[in-house]
């Protein structure tokens, strides 16, 4: 658990190593703090567990829609130039025999 951020609570109880030592070992405040102390470790442990999944590393799930993205592009390009390409064939042909001049009709 070393090296995380911890949020904790607002309040929190105050540190045994700190009081004036009035209380002896195993005192009612030593066993609250102690208890407070494995809420506060255990909480933190379900919080990370739960945040885990939020950040998982998902690159390898995007480059695969990119990949399926682009796939479907390219399908649409061939199904377009398979259903168009003699039309737009024959309209080139058209225009080139128009502008060099070898078009028995007016264009």
């Amino acid at each position: 658990m070393t090296g995380r951020n911890w949020s904790g609570p607002l309040i929190r109880p105050a540190d045994p190593r700190e009081r004036s030592g009035s209380e002896g070992e195993g005192s009612a405040e030593d066993l609250a703090h102690n208890r407070w102390r494995e809420n506060h470790i255990m909480m933190q442990y379900i919080r990370d567990l739960l945040n885990r999944d939020r950040t998982a590393d998902e690159s390898g799930a995007s480059a695969v829609e990119y990949g399926l993205l682009v796939a479907g592009i390219a399908a649409l390009i061939a199904v377009a130039v398979f259903t168009l390409g003699g039309t737009l064939s024959d309209l080139f042909d058209d225009t080139d025999d128009c502008v060099g001049g070898t078009s028995a009709t007016t264009c």
